[in-house]
């Protein structure tokens, strides 16, 4: 069984409540981020919570904090539950239910038998949640995504002119071939229209950009279908694709963030004139 180490200090840290720490009126109390000689916390961290409605979510809440604060690191454990429990003075059944919600929220990971340790969070997490945000938003039309898309996009495109090896180069070249022929079936060449944006990403070494494009691809394929309803729309398109390519095989990161520019603004017309919504 894996040790947990003892406090050597207590430090005040931020907490949970948006207005500061609680104060000895309410009752509550705060979550101290103090580290033992091994780098881990343990229960001598916490102080017993007022209890409330949202005592579960508070719980959770100052868990997370310390997460975030760095006192725990991936793979590390947490303190037991009965260790929370009476750190916290609340039930265990209260500390469960936080972990529950930390579990389902990628943070932590709960081991049978062995405790909860904090998980590696993957990029999936971070685009289903982009993923749940905007199909329940309405008010986020095709041109808010666009600006952004287009914001990212343009120095993605002029990042891969100085950065792209010559696989991913290739691979963008093949790409357009694979849109070429398959300018008679819009559902496959939406769907490699947005493979060649994000191999475009990708080849910037910087994962954080092809995440921020999975996150909103979904929205992305539906735009293209739409845009490039027609032959000619996906000729069109197409010839763009292969401009950005060019430009970024030439090594012109002027040239490749125009030729982006260009293509992403005959998308906006084109959504503009089927008044696109979603």
């Amino acid at each position: 069984m894996k040790s947990r180490g003892k406090a050597t200090s207590v430090a005040p840290s931020p907490t949970p409540w948006a207005d500061g720490p609680p104060t000895d009126r309410d009752g509550a109390a705060t979550l101290n981020l103090a580290r033992s000689p091994e780098g881990r916390g343990d229960e001598s961290q916490f102080q017993p919570l007022a209890r409330s409605a949202s005592l579960v979510d508070r719980v959770a809440d100052a868990l997370l904090n310390s997460v975030l604060a760095g006192q725990w690191q991936v793979g590390q454990l947490l303190p037991s539950e009965r260790e929370l429990s009476s750190s916290f003075q609340v039930s265990r059944t209260v500390v469960r239910e936080a972990v529950r919600a930390l579990a389902a929220r990628g943070v932590v990971e709960v081991l049978n038998g062995s405790g909860t340790r904090v998980a590696q969070v993957h990029a999936s997490t971070v685009v289903d949640s982009m993923r749940l945000y905007l199909s329940g938003r309405e008010s986020i039309g095709f041109a808010k995504v666009h600006e952004v898309r287009t914001m990212i996009e343009s120095h993605v495109a002029e990042r891969a002119a100085s950065t792209a090896a010559a696989a991913y180069v290739e691979r963008m070249q093949s790409l357009c071939d694979l849109m070429s022929e398959a300018l008679a079936d819009a559902d496959q060449f939406a769907l490699l229209d947005v493979e060649f944006h994000r191999t475009v990403a990708a080849s910037t070494d910087n994962e954080l950009y092809v995440t921020m494009l999975d996150s909103i691809a979904d929205v992305l394929i539906e735009l293209r279908r739409r845009t490039s309803s027609t032959v000619d729309r996906r000729a069109q398109a197409l010839a763009d694709h292969r401009a950005i390519a060019d430009q970024i095989r030439s090594r012109d990161p002027a040239g490749a963030r125009q030729a982006m520019e260009t293509h992403l603004s005959y998308t906006l017309s084109v959504g503009r004139e089927l008044e696109t919504p979603w």
